[in-house]
């Protein structure tokens, strides 16, 4: 369970740092901007600590979800 968890938790934090940087690209600062670190700050690491504290998931599991989603990405992006 931790590790479909960890996946789609980094797939979710990337997903998020992207919309964040094109709202830098962009230009658009201001509350959009505040929204979206929000939701991966408050929001992603909130998420991940009621999973890991609370819900007592595996930590291991948690890191090689996020691990290897991560690697994934990198994979899809340069083949």
């Amino acid at each position: 369970m931790g590790f479909v968890v960890g996946a789609a938790w980094g797939l979710a934090n990337v997903w998020c740092l992207k919309r964040t940087v094109q709202c830098l690209v962009a230009g658009k600062k201001g509350w959009r901007l505040g929204g979206w670190l929000a939701a991966k700050f408050i929001g992603l690491y909130g998420l991940a600590a009621f999973f890991l504290i609370v819900l007592r998931l595996s930590p291991l599991g948690w890191l090689s979800g996020f691990g290897l989603s991560l690697v994934g990405l990198g994979v899809s992006r340069n083949g």
